[in-house]
């Protein structure tokens, strides 16, 4: 039976506080609350620090109001300044920072949480610090930063196990299978969320259940398979409404009318923006608007309506670019300016195809740094237990060595031939992990789907030749080209049939060059050719038969009837430049009027 606060000691209260905050407990979002709410009552007058408790455990499911939230928020942080109070100040930071990602801008979440992860790293406290990581990196995630968003998470998780933390361990893992989805890895993320919604309805994790439904619907529209999507979106509806938050359901509608935009199901899509509008209004919460506004501008697009489409993707774009969100712009721009052309607005809808192309560019870059950034975490964390078991083995050495020695000088004889082979182990350790250093040093320059060098390595490349021109005075010509209409065949005969096509094509590329020249793969499609010592007259013939080569392939056995062709944009290398990008804009301005002229063609600028 309930017992009132003036009957129980303090001990009940953090009895029942330690309960909540362990991390096996798992409850509903109104479970938590009622439990928020006795725990409330048990606070004896005047117990500053154990209030402030109760704050950090209630200030993340006491308010439906998002606004309501935040202000609470606000509140009990600046009760914890005054008191001086280290780890609820931490906590309710953490706290803050999701309030302000729902209520204002997902950078202004970034910076609340790295403040709080700041005083969590003074603290020493490993859980804290695991939280704040696994906090920031979900908004590094949301934003595009992969890698960075990657390292938080496999920090957080190293934690998290060390701890025995082990519910906190499994959602941070679900994080992890997030942002590889945000990095093209589809199917790998459904594979993981599949492990993860039979574990998460085991333990009657609703909430956790609802994020692996919801993401695997998103994976799905990675995929271009919006049936099995809106599937997922239904039931993760079902179950926001019998167990966890109006917001969770909001979500639900959200990516229903995604998907019904990808059924070209337009009106009913109208329809269910609407909804989603309603659902969300009702809590205060305006971090989904964008992606609302963009939604409903593709579905009034879809109907023949592109003026009222533009006033919706004019406020899309406004909130990605306030809240400099690269992923959901470069969603908006192609989507604007079909509207644009469609009405007849050419320039302003080829300043915003330039924006896309700038945005994807900046992306496609960012996701190589990522991939490489990844990697090199890993070799990072490979290194470090490699150097930790070399330490343990050779204290384990020493130990043993004294043991023996002080037992008796017979046994010195077998020491030293255990030392021996202990340094041979060793040495072939340390041989094995040379050679695990040079094969990863190898991936982090090579892109890893067709074989050819990634951006960073064919600019680093670029550097030296053009270092080279100058002191000698050569001639140096770039070649920039791309798969013309790609997007289509992604669209027709899916992206693993693409990412088959890129392969042969640059590897169709890589066997015309020269022995000398220089293959790399800057973006998507995109591609860029050096040409040392080789004017633009002697380049042309070149250019020539890589557009013939790539024109010639065969792509039967992939999908019948596929062909593809290239457009390439030529330039050489002026006596008064000294770095690639000029270069490279002259031949992508080649590129974009062979383009303009018809594609498959080459063309050149002066």
């Amino acid at each position: 039976m309930p017992l009132h606060a003036q009957s129980l000691p303090a001990a009940a209260f953090d009895r029942l506080a330690a309960h909540l905050d362990d991390d096996a407990t798992v409850l509903s979002i109104e479970q938590r609350r009622q439990e928020n709410n006795r725990l409330r009552a048990l606070i004896p007058p005047g117990d500053t620090a154990r209030e402030l408790r109760w704050r950090a455990l209630a200030c993340w499911s006491q308010h439906d109001d998002v606004q309501a939230g935040l202000a609470f928020a606000h509140d009990s942080l600046a009760r914890a300044r005054r008191a001086e109070d280290r780890v609820a100040e931490v906590r309710l930071g953490y706290c803050l920072g999701n309030h302000r990602e729902l209520s204002e801008t997902s950078q202004a979440a970034l910076d609340e949480y790295a403040r709080a992860l700041r005083l969590a790293e003074a603290t020493g406290d490993s859980r804290l610090i695991a939280d704040g990581l696994a906090s920031r990196g979900h908004v590094r995630s949301l934003l595009g930063d992969q890698g960075l968003a990657l390292q938080d998470f496999f920090e957080a998780q190293r934690r998290y196990e060390a701890g025995g933390y082990r519910q906190s361990a499994r959602m941070n893992l679900q994080s992890i299978a997030i942002a590889y989805r945000r990095m093209g890895e589809f199917d790998k993320a459904i594979e993981h969320f599949a492990t993860s919604r039979v574990a998460s309805r085991a333990a009657g994790d609703w909430s956790t259940l609802v994020l692996d439904l919801l993401q695997t619907a998103f994976a799905y529209e990675g995929l271009h398979q919006p049936d099995r999507a809106m599937a997922m979106y239904r039931e993760a509806e079902d179950i926001a409404r019998k167990h966890t938050t109006r917001y969770d359901v909001g979500a639900a509608y959200l990516g229903m009318t995604g998907a019904l935009v990808m059924q070209r199901r337009f009106d009913e899509a109208l329809a269910m923006a609407e909804r989603t509008r309603r659902e969300f209004a009702a809590l205060r919460d305006v971090s989904n608007e964008g992606m609302i506004e963009l939604y409903v501008g593709q579905a009034h697009a879809g109907l023949g309506r592109h003026g009222r489409a533009l006033t919706h993707f004019d406020r899309a774009v406004l909130d990605f670019e306030r809240s400099a969100n690269e992923r959901y712009l470069e969603l908006a721009y192609p989507e604007r300016a079909a509207s644009l052309h469609a009405l007849g607005r050419h320039a302003e809808a080829v300043r915003d195809f330039k924006h896309h192309l700038a945005v994807r560019e900046a992306l496609q870059a960012k996701l190589g740094d990522q991939r490489a950034q990844v990697l090199r975490y890993r070799f990072d964390a490979e290194r470090r237990d490699d150097q930790n078991r070399r330490l343990a083995k050779e204290n384990e050495l020493r130990a043993q060595e004294s043991s023996v020695l002080a037992a008796a000088r017979a046994w010195q004889t077998a020491a030293l031939a255990l030392i021996a082979a202990l340094v041979i182990v060793l040495g072939v350790l340390m041989h094995r992990q040379l050679a695990h250093t040079r094969r990863l040093r190898v991936l982090a320059l090579t892109d890893e789907l067709t074989g050819v060098a990634n951006r960073r390595s064919i600019e680093l490349a670029a550097e030296d030749a053009i270092a080279a021109a100058r002191r000698s005075g050569a001639p140096l010509t770039a070649l920039t080209f791309d798969i013309d209409r790609f997007k289509a065949i992604n669209d027709t005969y899916g992206h693993c049939a693409g990412d088959e096509a890129l392969a042969r094509v640059a590897r169709a590329c890589q066997g015309t060059l020269r022995q000398f020249d220089r293959l790399g793969r800057t973006g998507g499609e995109e591609f860029l050719v050096l040409l040392p010592d080789t004017g633009l007259e002697a380049a042309l013939p070149i250019a020539e038969r890589l557009r013939q080569q790539a024109e010639a392939l065969s792509f039967e056995d992939l999908a019948p009837g596929l062909r593809l062709t290239l457009s390439i944009g030529a330039a050489t290398l002026r006596a008064d430049e000294t770095a690639l990008e000029p270069l490279t804009r002259r031949a992508d301005t080649a590129l974009y009027r062979a383009k303009q002229s018809g594609r498959n063609r080459v063309e050149i600028e002066a």
